[in-house]
């Protein structure tokens, strides 16, 4: 916590406290109502040196016109940035759970599979958040 001029946290404390800006070093995911939303958000960020781009991931659902979109952000930020489509990640994901469902497996093998899987994932999370 620290003094400053910011938002309030919630209606129990003064108005002078504060949560401190997030480090640079966390990972940002950015992902919002739409893609321009989303690209808009990315542009504001890396334009007032919130976050490295290097360690930001562009989340988005419709890739359709989004070549020019980014055209230019990638441009600002030598392409250091990542994005991905949400719909390539669900379609990845819920193939294989489709294949193993056919297999004959039970949910909870499945489900324990996908956690041994993404068992990566979640412990950089977590890491990230410490």
């Amino acid at each position: 916590w620290r003094r400053a001029g910011g938002p309030r946290l919630r209606e129990g404390c003064g108005p002078e406290w504060v949560l401190p800006p997030p480090p640079k070093a966390v990972p940002h995911l950015i992902y919002f109502q739409n893609t321009q939303l989303s690209i808009s958000i990315l542009r504001s960020i890396i334009a007032a040196k919130v976050a490295d781009p290097a360690r930001c991931c562009l989340i988005f659902d419709n890739p359709e016109g989004l070549e020019g979109l980014l055209d230019g952000l990638q441009e600002a930020t030598e392409g250091q940035f990542e994005a991905l489509c949400t719909a390539q990640i669900h379609d990845d994901i819920l193939r294989q759970v489709r294949v193993w469902t056919r297999m004959g497996h039970k949910p909870a093998e499945i489900q324990g599979e996908l956690d041994l899987r993404f068992a990566d994932v979640l412990e950089a999370e977590r890491d990230a958040i410490r």
